[in-house]
């Protein structure tokens, strides 16, 4: 299999995984919820949108995004037991500087985007919104290179997250609406300082 082609096996199987894995989440989500494919490769995987109807009319309004992924390496329902911590790609989470190699400031839309990381059979899976990752995370103890684009994680405890499927299909509903109703999509992460000082605009998201 040449590069090309591997690349393009990559591409199609995250599509896979991402079609895959809206389906699951609309068999335990209200019908007013719609979770489409983000067309923007660059994007989130999936963007969240509600639909409020008021005597015949409607309106439909973006909620957030989700972002998906598969652990290859999870191959049953049971969460394994040598895990202690979860990871979190981290090229997911921050941008990065190609040229310099090197990692730089936060996404936009973390604060309304959660991290969804299924098992291989899509049977289970485990979630956390983005911005409470990088605020409690740490680089994870298995990287190499903290500065590798593809092999950089960061790492949560496990009980710091939400476990199984119906469980984290509500918290993103209730999350992002909680995100939609306090109308805070003016409030971005612009730097570090900022990142690292969040207080009172957060204090309801705990």
């Amino acid at each position: 299999m040449t590069l090309t082609q591997f690349n393009l096996f990559l591409q199609t199987y995250d599509i896979d995984t991402e079609l895959k894995a809206r389906k699951i989440i609309e068999k335990y989500s209200d019908y007013h919820y719609v979770f489409d494919k983000n067309e923007d490769k660059y994007g989130f995987d999936l963007i969240v949108f509600k639909y409020e109807i008021n005597k015949g009319e409607f309106k439909k309004n973006k909620m957030g995004y989700i972002e998906i992924e598969c652990a290859t390496t999870w191959k049953t329902f049971e969460i394994p037991q040598n895990w202690y911590c979860v990871s979190f790609l981290k090229r997911k989470l921050y941008n990065y500087n190609f040229k310099e190699k090197v990692w730089g400031l936060p996404k936009p839309n973390l604060y309304k985007t959660i991290y969804l990381k299924f098992n291989q059979p899509m049977t289970n899976c485990f979630c956390q919104n983005m911005i409470y990752i990088i605020r409690n995370g740490q680089d994870s103890r298995r990287n190499d290179d903290i500065n590798s684009y593809n092999n950089s994680f960061i790492e949560l405890e496990k009980k710091l997250v939400y476990w199984g499927v119906k469980n984290c299909v509500n918290y993103i509903v209730k999350y992002l609406s909680r995100i939609y109703e306090k109308q805070v999509e003016t409030v971005e992460v612009k730097d570090e300082y900022k990142l690292n000082n969040l207080t009172e605009e957060w204090e309801y998201l705990k």
